[in-house]
């Protein structure tokens, strides 16, 4: 008999372990056998710290050695209706750019205008005062559906982001009967620009970075290496796809695309890796941070901002 695997969908803290290799908490996704909708194994899956750790064992591997699959009934799995946020969930949170540290170094690198207009079309958020001025990068699907958001706080001097210091919007919101289904950060905006190019990136941050240097794409972000999929391709599958993968991650990226059945119209861009020096493949950097050392005149006196130009 021939079994079908898959790892687990998001579903909130409860769906991510420890990691069996490096024991962080949280960071760990298991597989899940299709047939019995059971986990595999504990042990049995891949850990999302991709260049810190990299731990990934699959079913096949798992029954290499063994005479016939046994699944390990961990929890039942149920089916969940989707999850979105309200629409006032997000509008509160589109001001108090001042105290948004993302913004303010955004400021240091761009003309107002221009940083105005992609905090416009991006619909980029500022948490309470309580997380310190961190960036909401709220996630925003073809039909205008606000699935979650992503929330990170960064050095408002050289637009570093603070590592351990991050959360989603959907957490508190999301009921136990609802499942999280994500989507390309941006994605929204294949309605305001159809006939742009996509130009798909890992962090949503370098699509913000991108969207200010580059005007012939449409900027898009999966959020993280592992999270390009074909399921969030399909809403611009028939769109000219461009994907620039940050430095050491062409091949990872190249596989998982010739893995989908729409290949044609998508292509990995190699030009990074093949004028990286060392330096730059040590420390992965990606397409934005090219972008940043050519624009790499720093305004001497931020331009003092208090709130959106549009709001009153």
């Amino acid at each position: 008999m021939n079994y079908r695997y898959s790892l687990e969908k998001y579903n909130g803290s409860r769906s991510r372990f420890n990691c069996p290799s490096c024991s962080k908490s949280k960071t760990f996704t298991r597989y899940i056998d299709l047939e019995t909708n059971e986990y595999v194994g504990e042990n049995i899956g891949i850990c999302n710290r991709v260049n810190n750790c990299g731990y990934h064992k699959s079913p096949k591997e798992h029954f290499k050695n063994n005479y016939s699959p046994i699944s390990h009934t961990l929890k039942p799995r149920q089916t969940l209706k989707t999850f979105y946020h309200k629409k006032e969930d997000i509008n509160h949170t589109l001001n108090r750019y001042s105290e948004n540290k993302f913004v303010q170094f955004l400021l240091r690198k761009y003309d107002k205008d221009s940083v105005f207009k992609v905090l416009d079309d991006y619909m980029i958020g500022t948490t309470s005062k309580k997380k310190q001025g961190s960036t909401i990068f709220w996630q925003i699907d073809d039909k205008y559906r606000i699935t979650t958001g992503k929330i990170m706080l960064y050095n408002p001097d050289n637009g570093k982001r603070i590592k351990n210091f991050n959360d989603w919007t959907h957490c508190g919101f999301k009921k136990d009967d609802e499942e999280l289904r994500q989507c390309l950060f941006g994605l929204h905006l294949i309605n305001k620009y159809p006939n742009k190019k996509i130009g798909i990136v890992e962090s949503q941050k370098s699509a913000i970075i991108c969207s200010l240097n580059s005007k012939d794409f449409l900027w898009l972000s999966t959020g993280g290496l592992k999270f390009l999929n074909e399921n969030k391709l399909l809403p611009i599958k028939d769109k000219e796809i461009h994907l620039f993968p940050d430095l050491g991650c062409y091949e990872d990226w190249s596989t998982t695309v010739n893995s989908f059945k729409f290949i044609s119209n998508t292509s990995v861009d190699y030009s990074l890796e093949s004028a990286a020096n060392e330096y730059e493949i040590a420390q992965g950097y990606d397409l934005a941070d090219y972008f940043l050392m050519r624009n790499s005149e720093i305004i001497d006196t931020p331009q003092p901002i208090i709130n959106h130009p549009k709001q009153k």
